[in-house]
């Protein structure tokens, strides 16, 4: 009998559950048939052949407003019933996306039409997807540096993320894959549907790889380009060059620019590094005497010219002598094979002609890669950063293992021209060893958008710490004590005090798990982020990208390299036949007009001294000026 009542509240809240569920099932089949009569009636009268022209139009869009209200209140009806039955989720979904089609339609096409009238509207910024939301980067073009150590996670949660993203909104660029092919196969799988072409230069296997010429006249405006040019490949082969030059580094430097130079005004087609190098491997005597052959290069090399004239060989032989074993690391068959053709245009952001290009290192020759790397991402740089051309991007990976002039500026000088800069280190002391501290301090500063893992360096992350500030932190201490004359009686004291307190502690910073980071971003309302970003789920690359190139035999490589030495040395040879031509021709000279008679050597002497200067200064300039000819036409 206790349990009477029990039962009968129970089965009062059943029978009202069902009334409930009656009333409300009939109220929604009521409001179904009311909006279904209404929108038929509409309907019926746009068909009825009585109602005036007016009336129709008024009926039609009565019917086709209820109608679609009824369709919407299914809509609701089916989100409950799906709500309650999770199978139902996936005709849900279609329904929905059936029913808000045409608004979709609609606007898409609005937003062309603003995207052609508004281009500020055109790049919404950069996504990136992390275990809790969504981060949004709004202005990548302000520099993005992200810092973190090995096993990080700096690939995965934010250089794959970026390649897609930058794929699906058709970014041209260039990108430094430090561990080639690692970030080539992810650029390959999400361009392979973009319409934009991608390139690559596989510096591991020649055959492999497209062939590029960064040295191309048409990069060589004037001779200021030639020399940054030669500068990224000698402060690259020359480190110690990086942090201060010596007179080594610069006479090393200004003969590279020479020979580029000299290549680029007397021989257009032969002016590309296999070439160059081919020349600085000739003889030293020959190789400053051609160089002296043109007014402009015998300017760049002038202590060495006047070395030459003076028969200072010790001095002259030692800066060439530096400069070729220097280059002679770089200066192999496989290498100038791949520098010495020209399967693409390194003006990478050609409106007309956008593609992306892919530089690989080998992390077991990176150093010997560095300068040919580094002139091949300054030429593409210098491209890249010119008004009114295509959006871009420059990716590099593992950056500071690479020195390329004046890269700690282009976050700055790229923003204005819709270049997306993005920086990935493991330590701010690789940075400061590859770059010095003073280019370090600006690259650090001229990005704006930072993201910062797990480090291992206790300066770094003291460094870390320090960007986020300190805040104002509240702290409450209770003590308790017992009075020393009473016992049972007890001292009850509180404290209260603001402390200020770092944000981020440096330890926070080395003891990050993989994939989570501490960031600041430009142009958010967000003071920090802290978030653990997720990797990109993808399809494997369904084929090798080293399948895309043909077979071709392995004495290509050395016919092409012995044919750039011959080509060389036929122009040292044309040089010194038109310098023997010239000396026979003063012989002869001579022989005809022989000296005048000693008698008079008195008066005379001053005389003959000077027409033999005279003379042999006009010598000169019609040997530069027979060797010019003679060059041109070869």
């Amino acid at each position: 009998m206790e349990k009477d009542p029990i039962l009968m509240i129970k089965f009062i809240i059943v029978a009202m559950s069902l009334f409930l569920l009656y009333m409300l099932g009939v109220k929604i089949i009521g409001i179904n048939s009311f909006l279904y009569s209404i929108s038929q009636h509409g309907f019926s009268m746009v068909v009825s052949p009585e109602a005036s022209f007016l009336a129709r139009l008024k009926f039609l869009v009565v019917g086709i407003f209820f109608g679609y209200a009824e369709l919407l209140y299914i809509l609701i009806q089916f989100w409950i019933v799906k709500s309650l039955i999770p199978p139902l989720k996936i005709p849900f979904n279609f329904y929905k996306k059936l029913l808000f089609y045409p608004f979709g339609f609609i606007n898409k096409q609005f937003t062309g039409f603003s995207l052609l009238t508004d281009s500020k509207k055109k790049f919404q910024g950069l996504t990136l997807q992390t275990k809790k939301r969504t981060v949004q980067i709004p202005n990548p073009f302000r520099g993005i540096l992200v810092i973190g150590g090995p096993g990080a996670g700096k690939s995965e949660s934010f250089a794959v993320p970026f390649i897609r993203e930058l794929a699906q909104k058709k970014f041209s660029g260039i990108c430094y894959d430090f561990k080639y092919p690692a970030l080539a196969n992810d650029i390959e799988l999400f361009y392979s549907d973009s319409g934009i072409k991608h390139y690559v230069l596989n510096f591991n296997d020649s055959l492999k790889s497209h062939r590029c010429n960064p040295l191309n006249p048409k990069y060589l405006p004037h001779s200021a380009y030639a020399r940054e040019y030669a500068s990224a490949i000698t402060k690259n082969l020359m480190k110690e060059s990086i942090k201060k030059e010596d007179f080594w580094s610069r006479s090393a430097t200004d003969l590279l620019t020479a020979c580029i130079w000299f290549l680029k005004k007397e021989y257009p087609k032969y002016c590309d590094l296999p070439h160059t190098l081919a020349l600085i491997a000739t003889n030293h005597t020959d190789l400053i005497a051609l160089l002296s052959s043109n007014s402009e290069t015998k300017a760049m090399i002038l202590s060495l010219a006047t070395a030459l004239e003076s028969e200072a060989n010790s001095q002259l032989a030692g800066v060439v002598g530096s400069l070729q074993g220097a280059v002679a690391q770089i200066n192999t068959p496989e290498f100038m094979y791949i520098l010495g053709g020209e399967d693409f245009d390194l003006n990478i952001n050609n409106p007309d002609n956008p593609i992306v290009l892919t530089v690989g290192n080998n992390p077991s020759i990176a150093t010997t890669l560095a300068p040919l790397c580094s002139l091949i991402i300054s030429v593409a740089a210098k491209q890249l950063n010119q008004p009114h051309k295509h959006h871009s991007f420059v990716l590099l990976d593992e950056f500071p293992t690479v020195f390329i002039n004046d890269i700690q500026t282009l976050p700055n000088t790229g923003r204005s021209n819709k270049i997306a800069s993005m920086f990935f280190c493991q330590d701010l002391s690789q940075l400061t060893d590859g770059y010095t501290k003073e280019k370090a301090d600006v690259l650090f500063a001229s990005c704006l958008n930072h993201f910062y893992g797990q480090v291992s360096s206790s300066h770094t992350a003291d460094v870390l710490s320090k960007q986020f500030g300190k805040k104002d932190q509240y702290f409450e201490s209770n003590n308790t004590s017992r009075h020393f004359l009473n016992p049972f009686k007890r001292n009850v004291g509180q404290s209260r005090s603001v402390q200020e307190r770092d944000v981020f502690r440096n330890s926070v910073f080395m003891e990050l798990p993989v994939g989570e980071f501490i960031g600041r971003v430009a142009e958010s309302s967000e003071a920090y982020i802290h978030e653990k970003f997720l990797p990109v789920k993808r399809k494997k690359l369904a084929y090798q990208i080293d399948s895309q190139f043909k077979n071709q035999p392995d004495f290509v490589i050395t016919d092409y390299y012995e044919k750039v030495r011959d080509e060389v040395n036929e122009i040292i040879s044309l040089f010194k036949d038109e310098i023997n031509k010239n000396e026979s021709k003063q012989d002869r000279s001579r022989q005809m007009n022989p000296a005048p008679d000693n008698s008079s050597e008195e008066f005379s002497g001053i005389n003959i001294i000077e027409d033999e200067e005279t003379n042999s200064s006009a010598e000169l300039e019609e040997n530069e000026r027979n060797f010019k000819f003679s060059s041109r036409s070869l």
